[in-house]
């Protein structure tokens, strides 16, 4: 039997790309292709894929690619490109088109027109300010957009319209302020948009509205101050939702309710004061939450209770002054949960009952004084524990028993004075010990 003929190939990109990830000292000693003379590709009906990446490519000859019917992926990325002409890709049907790291400031009209197998278009990371009106039309196969990393300012009405196989779409690290009513209206099969890094004040109510299978979304880095009700009602099918570095202020009652698969919820970095009782109700599947890094100065009770997956939840650097008995009872697979650079004073007996998988415990820069008897006796599967600066004065007899996993222990920064005999009796896998800079003579 005989092996399949290979696919067609031609790489033109710049040799120094391997040997400066591999020796980033040495010397550039290959020549980069700077232009495309006419003509270069003439003959070549069956090529599939064209690499011409990493090289000084600053334009693209009008007529660079004409006859290359066959060609399915075109790498034009990492170039100095300012201009895209007109019918720099007419007859190329059924492409992947690679035109980020450039130089590129418009899309001309109707330069891709025609492509109407076009499968990926990479336009992140160039000077692009606007998108021109009907750019994508008749893009109906296309499945990933990267427009990311560019000057964007404006999203035109309708300009997603028609791209109902659009999977993927990338609009992060703009300058969009607004998205209007319906601009994701028909992209039913988008699993992926990225809007973070732009200057987004407000979400309207529909946004999201239709995209049923949508299963990332990230919003982060805007100046988003709250979250109208109901906004996320759709997307049951998201995993991961992030809203990191906003104005957000407070959680609507409900806002994540119809959210039944999200795995990841980030809101660190907003102005959250207060945590509705039931913000998090129903999501029995989400596994990470950070909230660290808001105005939070109390956990109701109750907060955490459906949330019998969640793996790792991040406290940090908010105004809690307590930690209220039986918060995380019902957290049976919690891993990790940090409470650092908060106001806790007293850590309660049955704080961490039911953490049988605990791993990682960060209390470090509260204002603990001292440890209750047992506090961590449960803990079993306890690694890492972080007690570090805070007004620990004492360790009480047995305050570590049962810790036997245990592998860091850091009390720096507290002011003990002395270390009991048998302080850290059972600690058989203790790796890391640090006592330093407490009053220990």
């Amino acid at each position: 039997m005989h092996s399949a003929a290979p696919v067609p190939k031609l790489d033109l990109r710049d040799s120094t790309w391997d040997i400066h990830r591999s020796h980033q000292s040495a010397p550039a000693v290959y020549h980069k292709q700077s232009d495309i003379p006419d003509g270069t590709f003439t003959g070549l009906s069956e090529l599939q894929s064209l690499y011409l990446s990493f090289n000084n490519l600053s334009q693209i000859p009008e007529e660079a690619f004409t006859g290359l019917s066959r060609l399915q992926s075109l790498f034009l990325a990492v170039n100095q490109i300012r201009e895209i002409p007109a019918d720099a890709f007419t007859g190329l049907t059924n492409l992947q088109l690679y035109l980020n790291e450039n130089q590129i400031t418009q899309i001309p009209d109707g330069v891709f027109t025609g492509l109407s197998n076009l499968r990926e278009l990479s336009l992140w990371d160039n000077q692009i300010p606007e998108i021109p009106d009907g750019a994508f039309t008749g893009l109906t196969n296309l499945q990933i957009l990267w427009l990311g990393s560019n000057q964007i300012s404006e999203i035109p009405d309708g300009i997603f319209t028609g791209l109902s196989n659009l999977q993927k779409l990338s609009l992060s690290d703009n300058q969009v302020s607004v998205i209007p009513d319906g601009t994701f209206a028909g992209l039913s099969n988008l699993e992926t948009l990225w809007l973070r890094k732009n200057n987004i004040s407000e979400i309207p109510d529909d946004a999201f509205t239709s995209l049923i299978i949508l299963q990332e979304l990230s919003l982060s880095n805007n100046s988003i101050t709250r979250l109208p009700p109901g906004v996320f009602n759709d997307l049951s099918q998201c995993t991961k939702l992030d809203l990191d570095h906003n104005w957000i202020s407070e959680i609507p009652d409900g806002a994540f309710a119809y959210l039944r698969n999200l795995q990841r919820l980030d809101l660190h970095s907003n102005q959250i004061i207060e945590i509705p009782a039931d913000a998090f109700a129903g999501l029995t599947n989400l596994q990470q939450l950070y909230l660290s890094e808001n105005q939070i100065t109390e956990i109701p009770d109750g907060t955490f209770t459906s949330l019998s997956n969640l793996q790792e939840l991040n406290l940090d650097e908010n105004q809690t002054t307590a930690i209220p008995d039986g918060a995380f009872t019902s957290l049976s697979n919690l891993q990790e949960l940090t409470q650092s650079q908060n106001h806790v004073s007293v850590i309660p007996d049955k704080a961490f009952t039911g953490l049988n998988n605990f791993t990682i415990l960060d209390l470090r820069s509260n204002l603990i004084s001292q440890i209750p008897d047992g506090a961590f006796r449960n803990l079993r599967n306890l690694q890492e524990l972080n007690l570090a600066e805070n007004q620990i004065s004492q360790i009480p007899d047995g305050a570590f028993t049962g810790l036997s996993k245990l592998q860091e222990l850091n009390l720096a920064e507290n002011q003990i004075s002395e270390i009991p005999k048998g302080a850290f009796t059972g600690l058989r896998n203790l790796q890391k010990l640090d006592l330093n800079s407490n009053q220990i003579t």
